[in-house]
């Protein structure tokens, strides 16, 4: 099966098992995906720059 098979399995699952949680369950589950969104966020602009100030050095020791 390839990726776009397999994803929309996992979607069609997904969205079959969303039908039986109640609202509350669903708003909580919108704040956690949210919450991680949120975080993967921030890890990508500590990871931009961390590799901006590595970059940096890096130039600073070829000049020198």
């Amino acid at each position: 099966m390839n990726k776009l098979e397999e994803i929309k399995k996992r979607t069609e699952i997904v969205t079959d098992t969303l039908a039986y949680i109640d609202l509350e369950d669903f708003n909580w589950l919108v704040e956690a995906v949210t919450y991680y969104e949120k975080a993967l966020e921030e890890i990508a602009d500590h990871k931009n720059t961390l590799y901006a100030a590595i970059s940096q050095s890096v130039l600073n020791k070829v000049k020198s």
